[in-house]
């Protein structure tokens, strides 16, 4: 009898203690947000619209999955960086659709957020005269930005076009300061977008944002000559890094150079 009662006790001891372990709480939270975003028309393709923000307590990476599109097939998602792309470019015609929509849904650890993405298309002129005012093939000038130097002064900022002024802070890439407060991957220089190559090859270059067009690493693309396209002016200007200080290297402050080209004359 003795045994059996404690036999009993030990059961009941263990199914006790396994009770209050149990399973974890889920204290796991995800949230998720979209963008809206206004472009010109025809982007090339791979072109990075912008950026899913999310915020999560996960250390588990976050995957994302379009549920819905207003038009398939138009976006794709880099899953490591969560960055939505123009997929068929096809569908970012003007006079096809002259806005895209997209319903992205993120999920970790069995959390799901949904986030909702909207790009509005401008109509553009879609002929690039070569010859014409839109392609600057005057003298090329070279501006040079010191170390430290305020961008706030105008000399410190290249004024281009009256909604155009590029500008670089002491570290991170150029923005233009006329429509921007700071440097923003996924946009800046707004109103600019970037191809690698130079105008007189302009109807066989794929223009991106100034991040993705540069590979994310201007010292590497020193020499290497760009096209600049201001996209409301639509402008396309010959450009050159000439030199640019790298924060990583020990180079603070954010000096840089760069040759372009000018207005034809």
């Amino acid at each position: 009898m003795k045994r059996f009662l404690v036999s009993l006790c030990l059961v009941l001891f263990f199914s006790c203690n396994t009770g209050e372990v149990g399973e974890p709480e889920d204290n796991i939270f995800l949230e998720l947000e979209g963008f809206t975003l206004e472009i010109n028309e025809n982007p090339s393709q791979n072109f990075v619209l912008g950026k899913l923000s999310s915020a999560t307590n996960s250390e588990e990476e976050t995957t994302y999955q379009i549920l819905s599109e207003s038009s398939a097939g138009a976006f794709g998602i880099i899953q490591k960086t969560g960055e939505i792309i123009v997929l068929d470019v096809s569908l970012f015609d003007y006079e096809i659709n002259k806005t895209l929509t997209a319903i992205i849904e993120g999920k970790v650890e069995g959390k799901k957020a949904i986030a909702n993405i909207r790009i509005t298309l401008l109509d553009v002129n879609e002929e690039i005269d070569n010859t014409g005012e839109n392609v600057y093939t005057g003298p090329k000038i070279t501006f040079t930005k010191a170390s430290n130097a305020d961008i706030s002064l105008p000399e410190n900022q290249d004024c281009i076009t009256d909604n155009v002024w590029l500008v670089r802070a002491s570290t991170e890439g150029l923005f233009n300061i006329a429509q921007e407060t700071s440097y923003n991957k996924p946009v800046s220089p707004a109103n600019t977008e970037w191809a690698k190559g130079t105008t007189a090859d302009i109807d066989n270059l794929t223009f991106n944002v100034w991040r993705v067009a540069l590979d994310a690493s201007p010292p590497g693309e020193v020499g290497v000559d760009y096209v600049l396209h201001i996209i409301d002016k639509d402008i396309y200007i010959d450009f050159k890094l000439l030199s640019w200080s790298n924060p990583r290297s020990g180079n603070a402050g954010g000096a840089y150079s760069y040759e372009r080209s000018t207005p034809t004359e």
